[in-house]
């Protein structure tokens, strides 16, 4: 699934990613863009991708989540917003839900900024 430019998709219902699946945040024509996911109903994380969301360089991918994110499956998955210099945004006002395995943000070890936890099952997860 492919978000593009500065389109905004609000999220009011369910969205499963399966099986290998990611969200990507990307552009068409021109750098410097803000696609963003504005999450205010579930967004379940039943792929087995290693990075669920994912962008490109040149834009800046923000996902605002005030409603449900929920990480059922093991293994670690990362939301990884930042490539090549670039940085995307995770505001999170709602709940973050690990049932197992660890959901981690950015490779920020890779990028010089000290790590954040990462959150191990089972946690409910607010910041």
């Amino acid at each position: 699934l492919v978000i593009y430019d500065n389109w905004r998709w609000n999220n009011a219902g369910t969205l499963n990613l399966g099986g290998d699946d990611r969200l990507h945040f990307s552009y068409s024509t021109t750098t410097g863009q803000l696609p963003t996911l504005a999450n205010s109903g579930t967004v379940n994380l039943n792929t087995t991708n290693a990075n669920p969301f994912v962008m490109d360089p040149g834009v800046s991918g923000r996902f605002f989540n005030s409603g449900t994110l929920n990480k059922p499956g093991g293994g670690t998955q990362t939301l990884a917003l930042v490539s090549s210099g670039w940085f995307g945004r995770i505001d999170n006002s709602g709940t973050v839900n690990v049932a197992a395995g660890t959901l981690a943000l950015l490779p920020l070890a890779e990028i010089g900024i000290p790590a954040l936890p990462e959150f191990a099952a089972p946690k409910r997860w607010s910041f």
